[in-house]
């Protein structure tokens, strides 16, 4: 009886032994199974992306391509484009020089023709008569001197400046007077700029070389330096060309209204 215990004992060790290899086993095989399965599955999901992801490969290169070939493109637009703006700023530049050239040429040729007028200005409006040529003449000698001979200042013509008739608050126009000898305006305009203000029928006149309102502004923006220096020479009991302002190195001044600023101040040291 003891020995058929034993006998059970041993065949139930043996049953569970057999269990526990074959567990062991089965779960063996099912990793297997897994990792086959899983490599498989691998195998085709990355089939599978490949397949899907080529189109997108081939559309993005050609994009890439494309995107090249347009860069190359928008730079060579690009240089096109900076080389005409380059030859629209040198034609600007150069249009510029042509006009200030054909411009300070215009204005040369107008003062030239101008050479003989001569302005009164402030004359009030309706003082010249009927025959404003012949009686401005005669005005002129009568206010010079008695021994004029209004014959002497032959003149073209005279006539107010060209523009509308101003209003009652406006200023007058002023009168021009061509003369036909150049000498004879040049001693009219010497005497009136020793006279500064002239009486004319009792209203207070100016008269002056007729020029172009450019002219006319920058003789006046130099007039400051002019007087400046005029009163210092006085100041200083320097005689015309007794001194010269040199510049070193040679400086080309723009515009006249430069002066005061550049010449005051060297002119202060030598007049001291």
């Amino acid at each position: 009886m003891a020995d058929a215990g034993l006998h059970g004992g041993t065949a139930l060790l043996t049953v569970e032994k057999m269990t526990e290899v074959m567990a062991v086993e089965l779960e063996k095989q099912f990793a297997r199974h897994m990792e086959a399965l899983r490599k498989e599955m691998a195998v085709a999901l990355k089939s599978l992306v490949e397949e899907a992801i080529t189109p997108v490969r081939v559309a993005v290169a050609k994009t890439s391509a494309e995107v090249r070939e347009q860069g190359e493109k928008m730079k060579e637009v690009e240089e096109a484009v900076s080389q005409h703006s380059d030859q629209f700023t040198s034609m600007g530049d150069e249009q510029r020089r042509v006009v200030e050239v054909t411009e300070d040429s215009e204005q040369s040729l107008e003062n030239r023709l101008r050479r003989h007028n001569l302005g009164i200005v402030s004359l009030p409006e309706g003082t010249e008569s009927p025959r404003p040529t012949e009686n401005f003449a005669k005005k002129l000698a009568e206010l010079m001197g008695v021994g004029e001979n209004p014959s002497r200042y032959e003149r073209d013509r005279a006539h107010r400046s060209l523009r509308p008739k101003p209003k009652v608050n406006e200023p007058p126009r002023a009168v021009i007077i061509c003369f036909h000898k150049y000498c004879m305006k040049e001693k009219v305009l010497s005497w009136a700029k020793k006279k500064r203000e002239v009486q004319w029928d009792g209203a207070g006149v100016r008269i002056c070389q007729d020029l172009t309102v450019e002219l006319a502004k920058k003789q006046a923006a130099f007039r400051i330096t002019q007087d400046y220096l005029h009163d210092k020479a006085e100041e200083q009991a320097i005689q015309p060309n007794q001194s010269m302002l040199l510049f070193e190195p040679p400086h080309i001044f723009s515009h006249l209204n430069e002066l005061p600023q550049t010449l005051c101040s060297p002119l202060l040291h030598m007049l001291v």
